[in-house]
């Protein structure tokens, strides 16, 4: 079930993303869940997850483009820079903590909150990077796959992170 919400969740801010648009505020609280039995197949479930509170949500006013079209190495995955500065206190993406540009990847960060909450039922302590790697590294019930996918939606820069398409090919969601 867990995956199933991640699954959705990642396609709900592809498609924002989609639009140039980042939600800013992806956090355990933003986000809802809906699992019900399914029609179709005994012993699975539905899963539907809404996105919610779109106050600092942002359309942004400058776009990373190709060096050229031939190129496929871009100087970005990601296709939008943003400037204002704004998110809950607890649940900013460390980049949100410096001066500068950054990009729709702090939703991604978001979505590994989200990930680690639903995992756990608990909410990430704030910390540096090791405090972060060991948190994700205790969780005993969870596969390799799923650990190496939490350390990337954790990545301390933003540009490392995988954008919401490659997360969702990640082999987490395949096991």
């Amino acid at each position: 079930e867990v995956r199933l919400a991640m699954k959705e969740l990642f396609k709900a801010l592809e498609y924002i993303h989609s639009l140039d648009y980042a939600h800013r505020d992806v956090k355990p609280d933003n986000v809802l869940i809906k699992i019900s039995p399914s029609e179709q197949e005994e012993g699975k479930s539905n899963v539907k997850v809404i996105l919610v509170d779109y106050n600092i949500a942002k359309k942004a006013k400058s776009y990373r483009v190709k060096e050229s079209e031939d190129s496929k190495d871009d100087a970005s995955r990601f296709r939008c820079n943003y400037l204002t500065h704004i998110a809950s206190q607890n649940s900013q993406a460390p980049e949100l903590f410096k001066s500068g540009y950054y990009t729709e990847s702090v939703d991604i960060w978001g979505a590994g909150l989200v990930m680690f909450t639903l995992l756990t039922g608990e909410k990430l302590k704030r910390g540096d990077q090791e405090v972060i790697k060991t948190q994700v590294d205790n969780l005993s019930k969870l596969s390799e796959n799923g650990k190496e996918l939490l350390h990337q939606l954790f990545a301390f820069e933003g540009e490392a992170r995988p954008t919401a398409e490659e997360a969702i090919e990640h082999p987490w969601f395949y096991e």
